[in-house]
């Protein structure tokens, strides 16, 4: 192993097993939630811990009816759409939850710079 701990997958992913999986084997891993899982931000029991240097604000919690999704969720509150990041609870204690924003823009430029170097 590479001793690794905090993974980026930059996919929307859904998948509460590939989560549940990442935790078993104490893994953080950060993603985004899919736009077909959610209807906007009262799906969340989501509180205000911070804003975007842009303005767009930052919100965090778990699902509101879903008790057993280990997922934490970051929601960034962007003009008007969200853009749901999901974390599993390793993930959390890694990474302030406040930056899974900019970690996961990071990650992404860096692949799409590799794929698409002329950027």
């Amino acid at each position: 192993m590479t001793g690794i701990k905090l993974f980026v997958i930059d996919r929307e992913i859904n998948s509460l097993e590939v989560a549940c999986e990442f935790e078993r084997n104490g893994w953080g891993l950060i993603s985004m939630l899919d736009k077909n899982e959610y209807k906007n931000l009262s799906d969340w029991d989501a509180k205000i811990i911070g804003e975007l240097e842009d303005g767009s604000k930052i919100y965090s919690g778990p699902w509101k009816d879903r008790t057993d999704d280990v997922r934490h969720f970051v929601i960034v509150e962007k003009e008007d759409r969200l853009l749901p990041y999901w974390g599993t609870p390793t993930a959390k204690e890694l990474l302030d939850p406040v930056q899974w924003p900019k970690v996961y823009s990071r990650h992404f430029l860096s692949m799409a710079l590799q794929v698409y170097p002329q950027w």
